[in-house]
């Protein structure tokens, strides 16, 4: 939702959320020297929605349906049945993982890093619940 509101238009390509070293990577440009205050603006950005706090919802549809309610819809969902996307209020990510109830619950969000390589940009994280 923070790279969306940020007009960042990084797509998402591959995330690890385990607490040994979460991240998500990213198909984008990211300037290196910009760094450090893009980590920060996110961060506080991801703050601010956990703060507000919002209900997550597991809904199915179809794939051609995610496109009103997605940024971003792989290419690799199945056409065959519905599939889940995660509805945080009005925005929604495909996903099967697990998740909080409601976003408040994760407490904060800090970005450990921020590291780019040609197109690929991986953001670490760290929550606190």
């Amino acid at each position: 939702m923070a790279l969306v509101e940020l007009k960042l238009n990084w797509i998402p390509t591959k995330g690890y959320h385990f607490p040994d070293g979460p991240y998500v990577e990213y198909s984008g440009t990211g300037r290196e020297t910009e760094k450090e205050t893009l980590k920060k603006t996110i961060e506080n950005l991801c703050n601010k929605f956990i703060k507000e706090g919002s209900q997550v919802k597991p809904v199915f549809m179809e794939k051609a349906e995610m496109k009103s309610v997605c940024h971003f819809v792989p290419d690799n969902i199945p056409t065959n049945k519905p599939a889940r996307v995660i509805m945080f209020g009005n925005f929604g990510m495909p996903c099967g993982g697990t998740h909080v109830v409601n976003i408040s619950e994760i407490k904060e969000m800090t970005i450990r890093k921020i590291k780019t390589d040609g197109s690929k940009i991986r953001v670490a994280y760290d929550i606190a619940s």
